[in-house]
């Protein structure tokens, strides 16, 4: 854009000088204009597109006109860059605004917009330049939305002239930072509520795997996976609506990390209308890796792998819930002690982590298989019909007859299947299963008494009391 058509449209009308008249030559059409003082009749330097650029390195102030959207429309400024760039034409005005500072101009660009036309006010703040550091600089805001050229506010920036400050006691261990933000372990950044980043710490650049200026340049969500970029834009919508905080867990990435991102907006004083969102990001891939041990922890037996009592309880109760018909088959193995009695309990072990994987590997989809006593397994399935059942009993008996440690101790197995009715509960329903299995423990083995179990135990008794 020409930076001398950019100054004769911003300040040719509306009362003020053009260019001409501030290089002190007449403008087109005046009569009366004197010639400028020195030698009499000396031609007045010509202020070209030239002359502008050679001038430029001196101005002590910054231009700029910003419009809808917070967008730079037109600037004149120097070199050096008081506004942290030297072609910020296109960005947002606050792109290069500290964040501690974001915040509280954008109350007053805000406070601005609501004026009439002919209001200014000023204020301070730091910018970041091209080399990274923040530079002190006042700002005048001029509300020229009446203008019919400029139509938009007027922002003039210059140098702050700040008094130094009384030196400081030594502090240990000394902290030499811009800002907070730019140290913490964690990833800051600030959003439009469009989500386009107005600045990101190293940390938040570092997680997301972006460049500061390529994060700063686009939307949030376009630098992460489609997946969590549409959880990521949904969230930021909801939040650009509302004041408001959310929480989102995305990954994991390339890298298998998994990311914390905390969302906070913040709204106008008056309106309460969204102004920015502050986000900050937290690896979180180790914590969830130790929840997650924990859960399996929880939820898993630690022999043989296969969920425990805890977990079945509450899958049924889930399944329940919804609604779903299921088949139970409760399994308890036969000749099993003999095993520990004789061989010992290494041995013991080895039929039961074998059992465990037999079991698992004879599963069809949507089945689960848990251990929820010492030689006891349950087998859960959804709804199935008679020729069914029979095929689910059969897949059971040989996943544990036809390994190889059971094989060798000649271990079979139990089997006793129940089916859901309306209204049932899970307890009542393995209560069946159970029953099921040990009238057949008794058909089998006529030595066992009617109402005691082969290892002296009620079967009439709820299944969690024995």
């Amino acid at each position: 854009m020409n930076l001398a058509s950019d100054v004769s449209d911003a300040v040719g009308e509306g009362g003020r000088p053009s260019v001409a008249e501030a290089a002190g030559r007449p403008a087109e059409g005046s009569r009366s204009a004197r010639p400028p003082s020195g030698r009499p009749g000396a031609r007045p330097p010509e202020l070209s597109g030239e002359m502008v650029a050679a001038l430029l390195p001196y101005l002590a102030e910054s231009v700029l006109v910003v419009r809808d959207g917070w967008e730079v429309a037109v600037s004149l400024a120097a070199p050096d860059g008081l506004v942290g760039r030297a072609r910020p034409i296109g960005t947002h005005v606050m792109s290069r605004v500290h964040p501690d500072d974001a915040l509280r101009l954008f109350e007053v660009g805000t406070a601005a917009l609501r004026t009439e036309p002919g209001w200014s006010g000023t204020a301070t703040a730091r910018i970041r330049q091209d080399d990274g550091t923040f530079a002190a600089v006042d700002v005048t805001i001029h509300n020229r939305l009446d203008h019919p050229v400029i139509r938009g506010m007027v922002v003039c920036t210059r140098a702050a002239h700040v008094a130094p400050a009384p030196p400081e006691p030594p502090r240990s261990p000394a902290i030499h930072a811009e800002t907070l933000a730019e140290v913490l372990p964690i990833g800051v950044a600030i959003l439009l509520p469009n989500g386009t980043p107005l600045y990101a710490n190293p940390v938040a650049a570092e997680l997301l795997g972006a460049d500061r200026d390529v994060l700063c340049g686009g939307a949030l969500a376009s630098v992460l996976r489609p997946h969590d970029g549409d959880a990521v834009a949904t969230t930021i919508e909801a939040l650009a609506r509302r004041v408001g905080r959310q929480r989102l867990v995305i990954g994991p990435d390339a890298e298998d990390r998994m990311l914390e991102l905390d969302f906070v907006s913040r709204g106008d004083a008056g309106t309460g209308e969204v102004q920015v969102v502050v986000l900050t990001i937290q690896d979180v891939t180790h914590r969830y890796a130790r929840e997650r041990q924990l859960e399996h922890l929880a939820n898993h037996d630690p022999l043989t792998g296969l969920a425990n009592r805890a977990w079945l309880l509450d899958h049924l109760h889930e399944r329940m819930e919804r609604g779903d018909d299921l088949v139970v088959a409760f399994v308890d193995l036969d000749r099993f002690k003999a095993v520990n009695d004789r061989l010992g309990h290494h041995a013991g072990d080895d039929v039961l982590t074998a059992v465990g994987a037999g079991l698992l590997g004879c599963l069809h989809p949507g089945e689960v298989a848990a251990r929820v006593g010492g030689d006891e397994f349950v087998v859960v399935s959804a709804a199935l019909d008679a020729d069914q059942v029979a095929d689910f009993d059969q897949r059971i008996r040989l996943a544990v007859a036809t390994v190889a440690p059971a094989r060798r101790q000649r271990v079979g197995a139990s089997v006793g299947v129940a089916t859901s009715i309306a209204g049932d509960e899970p307890w009542a329903l393995l209560q069946r299963a159970d029953s099921a299995m040990y009238e057949e423990k008794r058909r089998v083995d006529r030595r066992v008494p009617t109402g005691v179990t082969r290892n002296g135990t009620d079967p009439t008794l709820p299944f969690d009391a024995r």
